[in-house]
């Protein structure tokens, strides 16, 4: 693995349960730290099924096949503990379930069960920075 990459795919390839084509073939990339990625293409040329494979959380159900690798020095388990990759779809506005940015921040700190006062303490430390 790179020692600059974030995480690494090698002749990555994933078949959906019952599809007759596999959705993403041979995909190798490295993502380095510190950098943003821009991932575009086709609609179906597989953009979304390669995110949700990089979050074992939102993983299709299928064939996979390949590798997918995380910096050790980021995540010892060799794999991101859960919670630790966030994913936004390509249409955030339809992904808000609060009317007020607080609790917009806060819902996802609530869905892991952080305790109330550590909750306020984490969103106060964002909304001020």
């Amino acid at each position: 693995m790179d020692q600059m990459a974030l995480v690494e795919t090698t002749a990555l390839s994933f078949t959906y349960a019952g599809a007759a084509a596999p959705a993403l073939k041979d995909v190798t990339l490295a993502v380095p730290r510190g950098k943003i990625l821009l991932l575009c293409g086709g609609s179906g040329s597989g953009k979304s099924t390669l995110l949700r494979l990089l979050k074992a959380e939102c993983a299709p159900h299928g064939s996979r096949e390949g590798e997918i690798r995380f910096a050790p020095a980021i995540f010892p388990a060799g794999k991101p503990e859960p919670g630790a990759v966030g994913l936004i779809g390509q249409d955030p506005e339809g992904q808000i379930v609060t009317d007020r940015v607080w609790q917009e921040l806060a819902f996802g700190l609530e869905s892991l069960g952080m305790p109330q006062s550590e909750m306020a303490a984490r969103v106060a430390e964002t909304v001020s920075y």
